[in-house]
């Protein structure tokens, strides 16, 4: 009898057990539920911010991007490097590498490198030959004279055998050490003179330059201001690139007919 009496007793208490482990794990899933959407917020809160990107270039001309002017140049150009037609030549770019084609069909390979703003060097065999580069928007020219390139308010001049910078306060020369491949390196900066002329449409740069073994005295030089582009008028005067096809087709649209007998 007391069996039979305490066993409604038991299936209550059962029950009752029941339900509370059914209302514990329903507790634990809501929990864990909520903690699984708190978890992006929490992980959003602590993941690091991005570093800002670096300007490309050197530490001495932030903002100017060689690799990139070197990118431009791939295809294939008429280049005016010299005097006359003997000085034109055809260059082939792919990467670093030029493969340059003389007015007289002869061919030589070479390797390309801009060593620093306004100047892009042409290494064949063991001799490198130094030419002005500058370039604004699609119009770039690459020859004898003086180069360089505007970057945000700062100029730098490719001059002498080293580099000007000016940033509207401060203008300096730095002289580039010899050196025999691997980076390049100057030397100490030396305070110069620099103003920026503007009138009639036009501006120029006015800079100074050392004079070699001549400390203490300087040459004065000028390039004009063409929008992002700084070239003297040796520079200005026929060097402009062309693609090699265009001068191709506008020289043989250009030809004479020929006599019909």
């Amino acid at each position: 009898m007391r069996l039979l009496a305490a066993t409604p007793f038991l299936i209550a208490a059962l029950a009752l057990s029941g339900c509370n482990k059914d209302d514990a794990a329903a507790t634990g899933e809501a929990e864990q539920a909520a903690a699984a959407e708190k978890a992006p917020e929490k992980a959003a809160e602590k993941a690091p911010e991005e570093a800002p990107e670096a300007p490309a270039g050197h530490p001495m001309w932030p903002g100017v991007d060689l690799d990139a002017e070197l990118k431009r140049l791939e295809g294939e150009w008429q280049v005016k490097t010299g005097f006359g037609k003997g000085g034109t030549e055809t260059w082939a770019v792919e990467g670093d590498a030029v493969t340059i084609t003389k007015s007289d069909g002869t061919t030589a390979l070479g390797k390309l490198k801009f060593e620093m703003p306004g100047r892009v060097g042409v290494k064949v065999g063991d001799m490198t030959s130094f030419y002005a580069y500058a370039r604004d928007g699609d119009t770039t020219w690459i020859g004898l004279g003086t180069g360089g390139v505007k970057a945000g308010d700062t100029l730098y001049v490719a001059a002498a055998r080293g580099l000007v910078k000016f940033d509207g306060k401060t203008c300096t020369y730095h002289d580039r050490k010899m050196s025999f491949g691997g980076a390049v390196e100057f030397k100490d900066p030396v305070e110069v003179k620099c103003s920026v002329q503007e009138g009639g449409g036009k501006a120029a740069l006015n800079y100074q330059v050392p004079r070699f073994m001549k400390e203490g005295e300087f040459d004065e030089k000028s390039v004009d201001i063409v929008g992002t582009a700084l070239l003297n008028s040796q520079l200005q005067s026929g060097h402009e690139v062309k693609p090699a096809a265009a001068v191709e087709a506008d020289s043989i649209d250009g030809a004479p007919d020929e006599k019909q007998e």
